[in-house]
């Protein structure tokens, strides 16, 4: 493969890591470091340790190479019958018309790091080469005629790459550009584009990072340009947030939003200055999304306290006032994907095995829901709402092993405060497991894991 290598050098930082400060509170300060803003607090002890990165990000751009990875189609997606639903006369129509193999790249192991007699860690390519790893499409999103999905492997390897995909000729989506970074594993993105084509903005990730350069943090933010849909590394920022990685991250006005998993928290950032607005500690949060007007954290169960519910955690984006905290049953299993589609002050959300939640952003009463079998003939761990996507009256569920279901809400319950009924349409394999969903009304994308990307037309009766 031919990639365009964008070489960002480091600059070194005052102390070796683990070395004490004499600043123990730089709680909003932080330090700069190779152009990246890493905030100091709560690691007040800490400093991260100066050893150069090179060659970090490689970006192809050549139109035949991607193109390669591309499969067109038009191929007509048949429902079936839910499990354990009744389905109904379907009132849209499903067709499938490209396909996105998942990427090829180098990984790294945290164990690659070897400690020099200056007691610096380096990783050593040398003595640690390893295969190149298919990575997994982890997140998709849609903004305008702009399709974004990132991958990364899953276990303990570390790779990531960011794919750009144009989608203004519906009939004939196109892979533009593709960025891998290395040491980096990604978790979900957001976009914040410039137009209404989405063709150029900032590109935010979350992300886990091996990197020595960042100790003390593993989880990190990357923020980058796209350019004409042409992915443009450089400048770049990249923020350390407390916790084990990076699970969520979305822009609201002139601030950015970040969640880590763990004993990490939601995290503010200021979108122009890059400077850090605020840290909330939240146990386990697995989801952060932003839209009208209000900001929500979802929750898992898993590493908080013994029978601790999960939660839906909303936010003023302005005042950073907490406004309600939802308890709910799911989000039990260690590292579920789980997230949060806001439409109309109504919480669409992914509640792992809890299935399908619709929570009121004012009220917090529960207004509808989507269980799951508890006899589907699957391993339980294998049936799970990992994500949800909507335009406020048809809802798609990817449910692991039970594929997508697709569903519609009542026109006249968008938005209203009050419970309503979910109807379900049916459901149909995907090519892999589906780990996310985007869907703008048009067109539905979805992240299958080891089979990529799919693009699906979608036609309402």
């Amino acid at each position: 493969m031919s990639y365009l290598r964008v070489s960002l050098g480091c600059v070194l930082a005052s102390c070796l890591l683990g070395c004490p400060t004499e600043h123990p509170d730089q709680s909003w300060e932080g330090i700069l470091i190779d152009g990246y803003w890493v905030a100091g607090d709560p690691y007040s002890g800490y400093e991260p340790q100066g050893t150069p990165v090179e060659e970090r990000t490689w970006v192809v751009r050549d139109a035949e190479e991607l193109a390669e990875r591309v499969t067109l189609s038009d191929e007509p997606i048949t429902l079936q019958a839910a499990a354990g639903k009744p389905g109904s006369a379907s009132s849209v129509k499903l067709t499938l018309i490209a396909t996105i193999d998942g990427p090829w790249a180098p990984g790294h192991y945290p164990e690659d790091y070897e400690v020099d007699e200056h007691g610096d860690r380096h990783h050593n390519d040398e003595a640690h080469k390893h295969p190149d790893f298919h990575l997994q499409a982890n997140t998709v999103l849609i903004r305008g005629d702009t399709v974004i999905a990132s991958y990364h492997v899953l276990g303990n390897v570390l790779a990531g790459v960011i794919d750009v995909i144009d989608i203004s000729d519906p009939t004939t989506p196109v892979l533009v550009s593709s960025a891998g970074f290395d040491h980096m594993d990604f978790s979900s993105i957001t976009y914040h584009p410039d137009n209404d084509s989405a063709s150029s903005g900032w590109v935010f990730a979350a992300a886990s990072t091996c990197d020595p350069h960042y100790q003390p943090y593993t989880a990190v933010v990357e923020q980058f340009r796209i350019e004409g849909r042409q992915i443009e590394p450089s400048p770049s920022h990249r923020f350390g947030v407390p916790g084990a990685a990076s699970t969520g991250v979305a822009v609201g006005g002139s601030a950015t939003f970040v969640s880590s998993g763990d004993f990490g928290g939601l995290t503010v950032i200021d979108f122009l200055d890059r400077t850090r607005i605020a840290h909330f500690p939240i146990a386990d949060a697995r989801w952060v999304d932003m839209n009208d007007g209000v900001g929500v954290v979802l929750t898992g169960s898993a590493t908080t306290a013994e029978h601790a519910p999960a939660t839906l955690q909303f936010y003023d984006p302005d005042s950073l006032q907490l406004l309600n905290s939802i308890p709910f049953e799911g989000l039990d299993v260690a590292w579920a994907k789980g997230t949060v589609d806001i439409v109309g002050r109504q919480a669409y959300t992914a509640a792992g095995m809890g299935g399908l939640k619709v929570f009121g952003v004012d009220s917090g009463k529960l207004l509808a829901q989507l269980t799951l079998p508890a006899d589907s003939g699957h391993t339980a761990t294998d049936v799970a709402t990992n994500a949800v996507t909507t335009d406020g009256a048809t809802v798609f569920m990817a449910n692991g092993a039970l594929g997508v279901w697709v569903a519609t809400a009542p026109s006249t319950t968008v938005g209203v405060d009050t419970p309503f009924q979910l109807t379900t349409l049916g459901s149909f394999d995907s090519a892999g497991s589906v780990n996310h969903a985007a869907f703008n009304g048009q067109i539905l994308a979805l992240a299958s894991g080891t089979k990529g990307v799919q693009i699906i037309r979608v036609d309402k009766n």
